[in-house]
């Protein structure tokens, strides 16, 4: 998934370069046995559905994006 450049770039750093082709391939077999997981345990729907409905909008975080305000409410802040 990642591509190096090689060593002793700008302070020894290696620099690296993501490629998304590659780990998407993984994607189909990865939700098939998120699948196959999930159905064993009375659930439907593979990884892919399940991060994209998340990721919907305000609707779909189910109280997530008033989290922080009440735990800080109850006295629990966060950093």
């Amino acid at each position: 998934m990642f591509e190096s450049e090689g060593s002793g770039g700008v302070h020894g750093v290696d620099h690296e370069r993501y490629d998304a082709g590659a780990a998407d391939a993984h994607i189909p077999v990865y939700d098939e046995r998120l699948t196959a997981y999930n159905s064993r345990y009375g659930q439907s729907g593979g990884w892919s559905e399940r991060v994209l409905a998340r990721l919907r909008g305000p609707d779909s975080l189910s109280g997530r994006h008033v989290l922080r305000d009440v735990l800080e409410r109850l006295g629990l802040p966060s950093r």
